[in-house]
């Protein structure tokens, strides 16, 4: 007894798992490969044409027709063989085409009639062959090989489908050219390949670089190189986390590249749930983490949209991964930086920042200040606060909080004399608050970025605030019921930013 494959499995390719994208991929993944295979003569040839290595797709809507046209070495009779013969892998199985599967089994899912017609640089024979698949399914193998002349120096593959099974709407063909561009951007990048998707030329896609990172204090960015070997395989790129202005769950998540070709990035990025959360988050570290990993030995999925981990080979990635981005704080500066600015401060730097508030705070001079007995007396501040408050009164507030009927908070941002206070704030006869900060006090002019002006301005904002409250509700301010509720609004503001 032996296993016997019929030819009407020809017909369940129709139900591949393939997304469009990745079904033009492999007439891409061929196109290139027969460059490369062929490389030092195609780049001569190519030079003296003026042209690069041409791939333009082309979807007809209307005749329901699907046309792959590229200017590659083209095929001899022998190779065209070897291309329909299923299963069978090329002589150079290191490449992007492996498998001896991929025009046949894309072209099948595409449509139910496809041909092949190519010229070889060098032959004086165009070839074609029109493979009907409901006739194949039925016993029908035997495809005419069909014979033209034409000159030595011409080297093209045609591949036309028709009677599809898969139609492109809108949305897919939009998703289509972005996910070739990804794909192919290491080929768009190194400038030797025009892809185009009707007439569209294809662009490298924004990818990171070095100026999209967040960085620290030292100016060097948050970014981590990954060298390792998993399972006897290599295993090489970064991981980064990317600054405010660059930063989307587009471009988050791990890129994973083999052998030159983009097999999942953005759009549809690896995001290993021990390191980004249950699929589906859009936390900052879903928009910020992201990084690139080249995995030239691993296995891909006949469809080449993913990995084929074998054993425990992601398992001990995902577990290096976390290993690197821990040590150089990737995920805890994604997690937890707020604010615009590109500059977070490292582990060390927090230390220093550490040791630099403990050199003040213990200072002779600092000492002195606290030790002093003199408490000013209560009637003192409104003096002192007085022209701060006087003059902001006049601007436009800065931030209204309206809390219902003609309660409100109002708080301004107002430079005043460098002598007073700090911040201020006072209560209006209808209730309402208005909070007043200095931005000529010393304290202030000291902020060195945007994220240390939020934060000043937060906790002069909810001082007065808390303040405010308990003479609403207690007339009088127990500092013991304004830390709590401070803390309450630290708390509700972290919530919010971390969204």
């Amino acid at each position: 007894m032996k296993i016997v494959l019929g030819n009407e499995a020809i017909r369940s390719w129709r139900r591949l798992s393939y997304k469009a994208w990745y079904a033009f991929a492999e007439f891409v993944d061929n196109s290139t490969q027969s460059f490369f295979d062929n490389k030092e003569v195609l780049k001569r040839v190519l030079a003296e044409e003026g042209r690069q290595l041409e791939v333009y797709i082309t979807y007809d809507s209307k005749l329901k027709v699907i046309r792959i046209v590229d200017n590659a070495m083209g095929m001899n009779e022998q190779d065209l063989v070897n291309s329909l013969y299923i299963g069978r892998p090329p002589q150079n199985v290191s490449g992007r085409s492996e498998y001896g599967l991929g025009m046949k089994t894309a072209a099948s899912w595409f449509g139910n009639v496809w041909s092949v017609t190519t010229k070889k640089l060098g032959e004086r024979e165009e070839l074609s062959v029109v493979v009907n698949v409901d006739k194949v399914a039925e016993g029908q193998d035997d495809l005419e090989l069909r014979r033209l002349e034409k000159p030595e120096d011409q080297h093209y593959t045609i591949i036309e489908i028709s009677l599809l099974n898969h139609f492109l709407n809108g949305w897919a063909i939009k998703n289509t050219r972005e996910f070739l561009a990804s794909m192919f951007r290491e080929d768009l990048r190194d400038g030797f390949l025009d892809l185009r998707f009707n007439d569209n030329k294809l662009e490298t896609p924004f990818t990171p670089d070095d100026s999209s990172f967040l960085v620290r204090l030292d100016e060097t960015p948050y970014k981590a190189i990954v060298n390792t070997t998993i399972g006897g395989k290599p295993v090489t790129g970064y991981v980064g986390v990317m600054r405010p202005g660059v930063a989307s769950r587009r471009l988050a998540g791990f890129n994973v590249v083999r052998r030159g070709r983009c097999v999942q990035g953005w759009l549809d990025a690896w995001r290993p749930e021990d390191i980004f959360g249950a699929g589906g988050r859009n936390d900052l570290v879903n928009q910020r983490l992201t990084g690139e990993l080249v995995v030239d030995e691993f296995t891909a999925s006949h469809t080449k949209d993913a990995i084929l981990w074998q054993n425990d080979e992601e398992e001990e990635l995902i577990k290096y991964l976390q290993q690197v981005a821990n040590e150089h704080e990737l995920i805890h500066v994604a997690r937890h930086h707020r604010g615009e600015d590109a500059v977070v401060a490292s582990a060390s730097e927090r230390e220093a920042a550490r040791e630099q508030m403990r050199a003040t705070m213990t200072s002779p001079d600092m000492v002195d200040a606290i030790n002093v007995e003199e408490v000013p007396p209560a009637e003192l501040e409104s003096i002192v606060a007085e022209p701060l408050q006087v003059a902001a009164s006049g601007d436009e507030p800065d931030v209204t909080i309206p809390l219902g009927g003609d309660l409100r908070v109002e708080i301004y941002w107002h430079e005043g004399h460098i002598n007073d206070p700090y911040y201020t704030y006072w209560i209006v006869e209808s209730g309402s608050l208005k909070v007043a900060i200095n931005e000529s006090h010393p304290g202030y002019t000291e902020l060195e970025n945007a994220a240390a002006i939020v934060a000043y301005s937060k906790h002069c904002a909810f001082d007065a605030i808390a303040e405010w409250k308990c003479r609403l509700k207690q007339s009088s301010v127990q500092p013991e019921s304004v830390k709590q509720i401070k803390d309450h609004y630290y708390r509700v503001s972290a919530a919010i930013e971390a969204k």
